[in-house]
């Protein structure tokens, strides 16, 4: 009986050593399954540096475009007037129909003539029973100012004439109505010039804008002391204003 547990003994010798020889095996996969993983982790960790690298610029990219939209679409609108309540009349072009507000500002026949204006065009109408606003796109600012500041003295009963913004800029100049108000209650000349504030005293001028990531007014040009608290202390207006007040 003995040789039989010497073949035993062996054949347990041999699987233990093919076990140990396995387990060097499983070792090394292991150790090169962590290699390719770390190489794999490392890749992927120069990748995600570059997503996010190209991600910042794609947004700054969008930002400035984004701005660059607006000040194309600011600049298209520079040069019109939005009317409201001018009355429609079908055997006239709006041009026309225009000309007759002119009249009614007081400008002279000789101004009207030398209005230039590239084009007139009604929207539509905001509610039933009422007329569409009407667009004027004239060709120079002067010729705009000339109106706009004809409208403001003429102040005619139902019909307003106002500048033509965008979205964003109006939406600054009613966080602004607020401030220009409590400086004119300070005995300031202020008014709003597209999405800014202008206040001045004795020949000197401030000019604010509002922040919308600050929620709060942002100086832009200070020539004189003034507390910004105290152009904040009422609510803010649904108001409009165009122009020195």
């Amino acid at each position: 009986m003995p040789p039989k547990l010497s073949i035993d003994m062996e054949e347990i010798k041999k699987m233990f050593s093919d076990l140990g020889n396995k387990i060097d095996e499983i070792k090394s996969e292991t150790k090169n399954i962590h290699a390719e993983l770390s190489t794999v982790r490392a890749e992927q960790k120069k990748t995600w540096e570059k997503m996010e690298t190209e991600n910042k610029f794609l947004k700054k990219e969008i930002e400035v475009l984004s701005k660059r939209c607006l000040q194309l679409e600011d600049e298209h609108r520079k040069k019109n007037l939005i009317i409201t309540g001018m009355e429609y009349d079908s055997n006239k072009t709006e041009i026309e129909n225009f000309k007759g507000i002119a009249v009614k500002l007081g400008l002279a026949q000789t101004e009207i003539n030398s209005l230039r204006i590239d084009q007139a065009i009604r929207m539509k109408k905001k509610a039933p029973g009422k007329q569409g606003d009407v667009i004027v796109k004239f060709c120079s600012t002067s010729d705009k100012i000339c109106v706009l500041k004809a409208a403001k003295n003429a102040k005619l009963k139902g019909i307003y004439i106002k500048e033509d913004f965008s979205l964003a800029v109006r939406s600054i100049r009613k966080k602004l109505v607020g401030p220009m108000l409590n400086a004119r209650k300070l005995s300031l000349k202020a008014f709003l010039s597209a999405d800014k504030l202008i206040i001045e005293k004795d020949g000197k001028r401030n000019v604010y804008t509002f922040s919308i990531d600050q929620e709060g007014l942002k100086s832009l040009q200070k020539n004189f002391k003034l507390d910004l608290s105290q152009l904040l202390s009422i609510e803010q207006s649904d108001e409009d204003e165009n122009g020195p007040g």
